[in-house]
């Protein structure tokens, strides 16, 4: 009976194997239990297998393999010790979005090693230790697991991972747009960065109205008008889970301000047998047209037309007749009003060079042909004149006087006819102490010319070359309009901090809407000659004008270039002096608060400070120079 039992239980066999290997699932040690062992070794909950003798060594050593493999041998084994994957389920993930789970195990004997039955998808993995890992870029899938214990015994599962679609994240701004600022006739362009899920829509608004067609990260705005100063610029930033509307940006659009530019930057005239052709300066502007006047610096040197408007060209030409042999030098200032203060005035550097006389037999003679003065700091003002006689060699001749230098020489008269004598005398009020010289050209028409060379010393009270600067306000009005003002009136300053100066004098400068153009007000820092500037400054009432051009320092340096430094509302503001006033320094070494800089150590020639914008009017105290306040006059 037994025999045909084990012959019976063989044929099964013989008849599963061919199916067992077909198939694709793995082992299942219970089934195989109950179609192979059963009957020798009754149902597995009651196996007379030994419980040493429940793993796959055992059962292979007591020739109990059935015929089977090592792998149905394991999972017989398995289901034998109840080894089994307690992990029923696993949690969902999410697409894009990390995910990890660790599965765990009962029965058979710790520890656990993990493999995956079959492949898991690409994204997928599982550690020896039952970690199972990845980054889903899929949907749901079905895993099978197979877990072995220590004795290499095995149990399998079949777990579904869900993968869910990835969520949806609304936008957020994570730079908002920034407000600009712009000159009419310019564009602007805002622009906003954002995250979220893509994709996101954008819609840019002006003043809360969407703008057709602006639907980019970035928006670029058509050229742009004073009217459109203030405008508020917002984009809503939109995907399906939500919108967000940014913060406003304003526009601010300037008016056009024009800068004004002329070529070439120099000239030179060569004199030799003839007169040397006139030559012309380009004169243009960017952004809008401007109106410009013209002016030479030296009586040889002439320009036309004085005033033009951009476009333009301005003659300039020279009369050498008369002038010695020598080289000389001059400038032709071209300003426009409505120019931006960093281009206007500009100064174009005029070199003549006289190389020869013109020949001629008649001549000029002057007698002495050099002149000295002496004066101290202590003394007064030289009182004494010089006299110069002047007479020709040949026919009476008609002659000019000239001089190019400081406005301390003085001569007259300025035209006559030989022979003459002229008066020299020199005003050297405010002046440092050192030595200066000049030179009195004679010149007329047709003949050879003659000079007088000019020198003055002037030595300090204490020998030491001490001087004192003081403001002394000045008109200029060639046209003597009176339309304009400068003086120090009574009640209208800030007192100082030393409390000695009772009166309280400010400084009023003003000129009126009708005044000329050329006309202005100022005050000049007298004894300013040879300083070396560092700082210069002014306190300002709140009742007058402080513009970016109005009004400011004009600064000689001894290479005879123009600085501008200033205006008012270019100065760095300094700790409120008085209520109503308020008070700005500059440094005239830096280009945003003159134009040009002045190159530290630059000696300076002279300083004024100066009103001449049309309708202004403004009241002036404690004008400074590097950190100390000015002594009124």
């Amino acid at each position: 009976m037994k025999l045909l039992r084990r012959l019976l239980l063989a044929l099964a066999i013989l008849w599963a194997l061919p199916h067992l290997a077909s198939a694709q699932a793995p082992p299942d040690g219970a089934a195989l239990y109950a179609s192979t062992c059963s009957g020798c070794h009754g149902p597995l909950a009651t196996s007379t297998i030994s419980q040493g003798g429940r793993n796959l060594t055992s059962i292979k050593s007591a020739n109990m393999t059935w015929g089977l493999t090592d792998l149905q041998l394991e999972a017989i084994t398995g289901a034998l010790t109840n080894l089994r994957v307690s992990t029923g389920s696993l949690p969902s993930g999410q697409v894009g979005t990390a995910y990890s789970v660790s599965l765990t195990a009962t029965g058979g004997t710790a520890p656990y090693s993990w493999s995956p039955w079959g492949t898991l998808p690409n994204w997928l993995t599982l550690t020896n230790s039952g970690v199972l890992s990845g980054t889903p870029t899929a949907g749901t899938t079905t895993l099978v697991i197979q877990v072995s214990d220590s004795l290499i015994r095995t149990a399998y599962a079949t777990l579904t991972l869900t993968i869910n679609p990835p969520a949806v994240v609304p936008p957020s701004i994570t730079t908002q747009p920034a407000s600009q600022t712009v000159t009419a006739g310019q564009s602007a362009t805002f622009s906003v960065a954002a995250s979220g899920t893509a994709p996101l829509s954008y819609q840019w608004r002006k003043n809360g109205t969407a703008i057709s067609g602006a639907t980019s990260a970035s928006y670029t705005t058509p050229a742009t008008t004073t009217a459109d100063n203030g405008v508020q610029f917002t984009v809503v930033v939109s995907n399906s889970a939500g919108s967000v509307t940014s913060n406003a940006a304003a526009l601010t659009v300037n008016a056009a301000v024009g800068a004004l530019s002329v070529t070439p930057s120099s000239l030179s005239f060569n004199y030799g047998s003839s007169v040397p052709p006139a030559q012309s300066i380009s004169v243009n502007s960017t952004g809008i047209a401007l109106s410009y006047t013209a002016a030479s610096s030296v009586p040889w040197l002439s320009v036309s037309p004085a005033n033009g408007t951009t476009p333009g060209t301005v003659t300039v030409s020279v009369s050498p007749n008369g002038w010695p042999s020598g080289t000389y030098k001059g400038n032709v200032t071209i300003a426009a009003s409505g120019a931006a203060s960093s281009s206007s005035p500009q100064i174009v550097q005029v070199t003549m060079v006289v190389s020869s006389p013109p020949t001629s037999s008649a001549s000029l003679i002057a007698n002495p042909s050099a002149l000295s003065f002496t004066y101290r700091t202590s003394a007064g003002a030289p009182r004494e004149s010089r006299y110069v006689r002047v007479s020709s060699k040949g026919a009476p001749l008609s002659f000019t006087a000239s001089h190019s230098g400081g406005s301390w020489l003085r001569v007259s008269p300025t035209t006559g006819s030989t022979p003459a004598t002229l008066r020299v005398s020199v005003n050297p009020l405010g002046m440092p102490p050192g030595s200066y010289t000049d030179t009195i050209v004679l010149s007329a028409p047709g003949a050879t010319g003659t000079s007088v060379g000019v020198t003055l010393t002037i030595g300090s009270a204490d020998g030491n070359g001490a001087s004192d600067l003081y403001v002394q306000p000045y008109t200029y009005d060639p046209a003597q309009s009176g339309a304009v003002t400068a003086q120090w009136i009574n009640g209208l300053g800030v007192s100082p901090a030393s409390g000695t100066d009772a009166s309280h004098p400010g400084l009023l400068l003003a000129k009126n809407a009708t005044a000329p153009q050329e006309a202005h007000a100022g005050a000049v820092i007298q004894n300013a000659q040879g300083l070396t500037l560092t700082q210069l400054g002014f306190d300002v009432s709140d009742s007058g004008q402080c513009t970016a051009t109005s009004p400011r320092f004009v600064v000689v340096t001894t290479d005879d270039v123009m600085h501008i430094v200033g205006g008012c509302a270019k100065g760095t503001a300094q700790p409120v002096p008085s209520v109503g006033w308020r008070r700005v320094q500059f440094d005239p070494s830096k280009p945003e608060q003159a134009s040009p800089p002045i190159t530290p150590g630059q000696q300076v020639k002279s300083i004024a400070v100066v009103l001449d914008a049309a309708g202004g009017l403004v009241v002036l105290d404690n004008i400074s120079v590097n950190g100390v306040i000015v002594r009124k006059q």
